[in-house]
């Protein structure tokens, strides 16, 4: 059996691994996410503002940041626009994913979709109706129609995204936040601070890999164009 010191010893190993593999992975993500915002045309000081605007949608939340960014990314690809815009859809995707019991990535995919439709179409809203999200009835409710008489209407394309936002920002909004009021809430958000910890101690040390990388890649690619020839002799 382990004495007392000895299983101290090894909780604090094991939460100092779970750090520095979390905070990799997020530092990961985050860099993976920016370099899609410059692929997107952003550069600099617009990469900067867009990280800000995604940090403020998850502030208080069970989410992180590096989930939110590689959503933010998409969202703006689909036509949301940065600034307010950005950090509300947002939070209103974390609000949806919260109901839901999924993570951002999941549920932004289905409201990404009906973004860059610009209107909701049944297949989404299936989706999001089967993870516990009665969207059809609040849309009906808002309408002072039936739920029937919705689902023709999505048939048309005639419930905009707009609309869809509106009606979920009325019905969930301010969800996520309340959330993290919860005990999982307020493990999450630890689990959050220790990846946040790893990513500020590992952070620096990415490009240099990134360096070391790139030099290996160069490196075996001269080999092969020297090692070719003979091989082919």
């Amino acid at each position: 059996d382990l004495s007392s010191s000895g299983r101290i010893i090894l909780a604090a190993t094991m939460a100092a691994g779970a750090t520095i593999v979390g905070g990799v992975k997020r530092a990961l993500n985050i860099e993976d996410a920016e370099a899609k915002l410059v692929g997107l045309s952003y550069q600099g000081d617009q990469v900067k503002s867009i990280m800000a605007d995604v940090e403020k949608s998850v502030i208080g939340t069970r989410f992180s940041l590096d989930q939110a960014v590689m959503i933010g990314s998409s969202s703006l690809a689909a036509g949301i626009k940065p600034g307010q815009e950005l950090t509300d859809y947002l939070k209103l995707t974390a609000d949806a994913a919260t109901i839901a019991g999924v993570d951002m990535e999941k549920m932004g995919r289905i409201m990404n979709k009906i973004t860059a439709n610009a209107t909701i179409f049944a297949q989404e809203g299936n989706q999001l109706a089967d993870k516990g999200l009665p969207i059809w009835a609040w849309l009906a409710e808002a309408r002072g129609i039936t739920v029937r008489e919705v689902k023709k209407l999505t048939e048309q394309g005639r419930i905009t995204a707009e609309e869809f936002r509106v009606v979920m920002q009325e019905k969930i909004g301010g969800v996520a936040l309340q959330s993290a009021n919860t005990t999982r809430g307020a493990f999450k958000n630890m689990i959050i601070a220790y990846q946040r910890l790893g990513a500020a101690i590992s952070g620096g040390a990415l490009p240099i890999f990134k360096e070391m990388f790139k030099s290996s890649t160069l490196f075996a690619d001269s080999m092969a164009t020297k090692v070719a020839p003979g091989m082919a002799a």
